[in-house]
């Protein structure tokens, strides 16, 4: 395997120039002495053709001769160059859907009662209407409290002397046969018990008692800000925690389901 030095075309075979350099050179002496025959003399240049680049040499690359629709073979000199420049490019067409396929489909979903548009609107309202609902569901869930939860029976959190005042403390009861989170509070007067489930998207909060100098209840996840009666007082919460029901008997706190 060697390449043209003529082209750069790798090729197998004798001589310097490949098989398709040779046969241009032939063409270009036929050319010279066919138009010497007719006019007399020899152009110094030949007519420009439109020629194929040349592949570049490599381990795998071969020479493949050039084919042409236009049979040269019996002609020679001028008329053979004649026959290459007008050799014509080769069409590429791109088939496209006819108007009558595209009435013929329309005819069928007519005849099934729904035409095309008419179907891409159903569709459309039927996907938008699904997510609408998932929305509206997800709304009512975090606006507004579980009312199921208001059966909870009622369960012992602990004596009320292990409540200090003014200091919330987290107690785990059972919700429909999961835990569930409370902070109950010991207000002195009375006891508060509160979900710790912030009311933005049910992100567990946490009591800080150095925030702003009274204590915070605070989101972890967008920042929401309550106070320690459960008030929103800052960030994306639609209302304040909810209030489960609290009982207080024979010195124990009895805390239930969600009141408010």
């Amino acid at each position: 395997m060697k390449s043209c030095t003529r082209c750069g075309a790798a090729f197998d075979g004798p001589g310097e120039i490949c098989p398709h350099c040779q046969r241009e050179e032939r063409e270009r002496a036929d050319w010279q002495v066919g138009t010497q025959d007719l006019q007399g003399k020899v152009p110094d240049t030949p007519p420009q053709i439109r020629r194929r680049p040349a592949k570049p040499a490599g381990p795998t690359a071969t020479a493949v001769p050039e084919a042409s629709s236009v049979t040269v073979g019996p002609l020679s000199g001028a008329a053979a160059w004649a026959a290459v420049l007008e050799e014509p490019e080769p069409a590429t067409t791109t088939q496209a859907p006819s108007a009558q396929e595209e009435v013929e489909e329309e005819e069928i979903l007519a005849d099934q009662g729904m035409t095309r548009s008419k179907f891409l609107t159903n569709s459309i309202l039927t996907v938008g209407g699904m997510i609408g609902v998932g929305y509206l569901a997800l709304g009512i869930r975090y606006l507004f409290p579980n009312l199921s939860s208001t059966n909870v029976a009622l369960q012992d959190v602990g004596p009320t002397s292990g409540f200090p005042v003014q200091s919330p403390t987290l107690k785990v009861i059972q919700d429909d046969g999961q835990p569930d989170g409370v902070y109950v509070v010991n207000m002195g007067s009375h006891f508060l018990a509160l979900d710790f489930h912030c009311t933005h998207l049910n992100c567990p909060v946490t009591w800080y008692p150095v925030v702003a100098g009274v204590g915070r209840y605070i989101c972890p996840c967008h920042g929401s800000q309550f106070t320690i009666t459960g008030e929103h007082v800052a960030g994306p919460a639609p209302r304040p925690l909810y209030r489960h029901q609290v009982v207080i008997q024979k010195g124990r706190v009895l805390v239930g389901g969600i009141i408010s």
